[in-house]
């Protein structure tokens, strides 16, 4: 952020010579949506991002490539599309031939840092069974922690790591800082439901209670002997167990013991239930101490979740002031470029039944913030002539390496920002099963929108002029309007 923003939206620091080359902040708030500042979320208090946004060049018409995090990410850090990266769901590894961005920057002279707050994109260079053709995203990165499996970091948290990496950067040496907020996705634990709670027993023994209000980590090491055992969660509301992960005895040559399997007699991962009991068999051998571990949270009321999720909006907005504040009292925002965006966004009942993300292309789970600040006055007055356009998210690397003056990332496919536009372009974004219902590819444009449903064969085209909300299909009456797009909706499908 130059010292023209700093001024307008931080106390500036103060020390310190600026590196040679500029250093580069990343902020990516998981399942934030575009339309922040339209009635839908109602009236949010967001300072921060409202600043950010006003300061920097903020581009409405900015969209995922994905509605998940993970190829979201990936198409973010590769500037390669899904189909083109291969990373098509969550928990899928990247492939290692696949360049990034922070190992560019990396082989650059940059120093690199990353924290991250969901599993989904925890380190995967370290884990166990990795080999040279897969690996995460934590690629490249000098430093990168993540949050515990299954289990989503608060923004609380986020910031605590934050401080240690502050406490390590050097202003003599430019470096690229990824941070990563999840606080608006579900399971929305900010808010003013009233309290829920689920009691929890092993075996027929003492039930213990839980809050399922917030998302809660339950976890227990217990004796226990060879055969079969059961653990029972009761709530008079509906809950969700998230994850469990259940390990038996650990033996002398093991840090933990061997993954349990769990089978459900009553209930199901995942799946909004009152009732939920699980089995599992502790193999043959000496009592030993098994650790078992649920993550839970409430399924709360359809009516209360855009509150929910403004509420976690809010939240998310001092965590992020809370940290660029950390970064101006160090002097490490002056001189830098700072990008801020989403990987997605999320549905809220607007047209379906539909909460939450993955399963289809409308507006509400694709279009995101964007908004770059770069270091210079002559930078911001040449992306501003861009603003108004259609850009998606495999346009910020190539717009960070023009800024930096660095060559471009191997196979890049997005452009940038900075080069004058000759044509109108459609960004094209798409969701795959098995984690969404159906393969879906969709080509958007400022006026139309294009999805093909590869499953069944189907497309659907809304004009976004005259119908912004996406109800109405016009593919009869306007397909002719866009002939090439069928076939590259096909080709992208493959």
């Amino acid at each position: 952020m130059g010292a023209l923003t700093l001024a307008l939206v931080l106390p500036t620091g103060c020390g310190g010579a600026p590196p040679d080359q500029p250093s580069v902040i990343l902020i990516v708030v998981d399942t934030l949506r575009g339309d922040l500042a339209e009635p839908v979320l109602g009236e949010l208090r967001t300072p921060t991002l409202g600043r950010l946004a006003r300061e920097g060049v903020a581009f409405p018409l900015a969209f995922s490539h994905a509605p998940m995090t993970l190829p979201a990410h990936t198409a973010l850090f590769s500037s390669r599309l899904p189909h083109e990266t291969g990373v098509l769901n969550n928990g899928q590894s990247v492939p290692t031939h696949l360049p990034l961005l922070a190992e560019h920057l990396s082989a650059h002279g940059y120093a690199t840092h990353g924290v991250v707050s969901l599993a989904t994109l925890g380190a995967r260079l370290s884990s166990p069974g990795h080999d040279d053709e897969s690996g995460g995203l934590d690629r490249g990165f000098d430093h990168y922690s993540s949050a515990s499996e299954g289990f989503i970091t608060s923004g609380d948290e986020v910031n605590e790591a934050l401080a240690t990496v502050f406490s390590t950067l050097d202003r003599r040496r430019p470096f690229f800082l990824f941070a990563h907020f999840s606080d608006p996705h579900e399971p929305y634990n900010r808010h003013l439901d009233v309290p829920t709670t689920a009691t929890i027993s092993v075996d027929g023994g003492a039930p213990q209670s839980v809050t399922t209000s917030n998302l809660t980590r339950w976890e227990r090491t217990l004796e226990l002997t060879p055969g079969l055992h059961r653990i029972e969660v009761l709530s008079e509301s509906k809950f969700r167990i998230r994850t469990s992960r259940f390990y038996g005895p650990a033996d002398h040559s093991a840090r933990e013991g061997e993954l349990l399997q769990i089978t459900y007699a009553v209930g199901a991962p995942k799946l909004p239930q009152k009732r939920a009991l699980m089995e599992f068999e502790v193999p043959p051998g000496p009592v030993g101490s098994c650790n078992l571990m649920l993550t839970l949270s409430d399924h709360p009321r359809r009516p209360s979740m855009p509150g929910r999720y403004g509420r976690e909006i809010e939240y998310v907005d001092t965590q992020v002031s809370r940290m660029l504040e950390a970064l101006d009292q160090r002097d490490l925002l002056e001189g830098s470029i700072l990008i801020f965006t989403s990987d997605h966004g999320e549905a809220l009942a607007e047209r379906t039944a539909l909460i939450g993300h993955v399963h289809t292309l409308f507006d509400e789970l694709i279009r995101v913030p964007l908004v770059i600040l770069p270091a210079t006055l002559a930078d911001t007055e040449r992306l501003r002539a861009r603003a108004n356009e259609v850009v998606g998210h495999v346009d910020i690397v190539p717009t960070l390496l023009d800024l930096l003056d660095l060559p471009p990332l191997p196979g890049q496919k997005g452009q940038s920002l900075l080069a004058p536009q000759a044509t109108a372009r459609a960004v094209l974004s798409e969701t795959r099963q098995p984690e969404a219902r159906e393969n879906l590819a969709a080509l958007r444009d400022a006026r139309f929108k294009l999805i093909y449903n590869s499953t069944a064969e189907r497309f659907e085209m809304f004009d976004l002029a005259a119908d912004p909300a996406e109800t109405t299909d016009v593919f009869e009456q306007q397909a002719a309007v866009r002939p090439d797009w069928p076939q590259r909706l096909r080709a992208a499908s493959v």
